[in-house]
């Protein structure tokens, strides 16, 4: 199984007003997340980081994914929209990226994009005890990244795009935990993995992106007062990419 994550990522100009400290936080706690057992399992060279880079460098680094089984894109940082259906990620000052152009980069594919979704120009809340539990289980990295790649080749050959917000919304930001969308979606994970009992009638459970979306999607909503609502889309029936796996 040949696997590739990306994570762009844009907090913005250093000293403007929406300079959004906690983006360079949720690209920590991303590639931490997918270098972790529970994560995947994930190896160093399959993780790359793009730092407010151009539109060319975007679309480079996507052509060198063809012949790669799954990818993981990740974007977080400033965005708008023109409609439901087209999100535009701001790399850089004067370069932005139609979200669509990250769609089809392998046959199987999941896309996160943590980023407001405004129809106009671009112009947390955990306790810290909560990613930190030990659990009363061993994690065994050689399994989980074996589950990993297995749950991955049953899928078939389409595209799940996890929305922070709506069309029409912004995406909120925690300077130092993250935007708060990633930043339950991957403590979400790890409560859910810190609750998973492995034994002798189970050897791994897998936690799916939809379901994993879906917990982030009910904590974000309360968690700004009704104002952020991710959203999701994906086939209609699964099964569905792994986003978290004990074994």
């Amino acid at each position: 199984m040949k696997r590739q994550a990306l994570i762009i990522s844009n907090p913005g100009e250093i000293g403007e007003e929406n300079y959004c400290n906690g983006v360079n936080q949720d690209v920590s706690n991303y590639e931490s997340f997918l270098l972790s057992p529970i994560g995947g399992a994930w190896h160093n060279t399959e993780i790359r980081k793009l730092f407010r880079p151009s539109v060319l460098q975007v679309r480079q680094v996507l052509k060198q994914l063809s012949g790669i089984d799954y990818s993981l894109i990740i974007f977080t940082g400033h965005g708008s929209a023109l409609t439901p259906y087209s999100t535009i990620l701001e790399l850089r000052r004067k370069e932005e990226l139609d979200s669509r152009e990250l769609r089809n980069a392998t046959k199987k594919q999941t896309i996160i994009l943590d980023c407001c979704r405004e129809p106009s120009d671009i112009s947390i809340f955990f306790e810290k005890g909560i990613e930190k539990r030990a659990k009363a289980i061993a994690i065994h990295p050689d399994r989980c990244r074996y589950y990993y790649d297995s749950q991955i080749e049953g899928c078939g050959n389409e595209v799940v795009v996890m929305y922070a917000c709506s069309f029409g919304q912004k995406a909120y930001d925690n300077s130092a935990q993250g935007g708060i969308y990633s930043s339950y979606l991957i403590a979400g994970a790890r409560w859910w993995s810190d609750g998973v009992e492995i034994g002798m009638n189970r050897s791994y459970s897998i936690l799916s992106v939809v379901d994993a979306h879906e917990e982030a999607d009910i904590s974000t909503f309360k968690h700004t007062g009704y104002k952020q609502k991710p959203v999701i889309e994906k086939p209609r029936s699964g099964p569905y990419f792994p986003f978290c796996v004990v074994a």
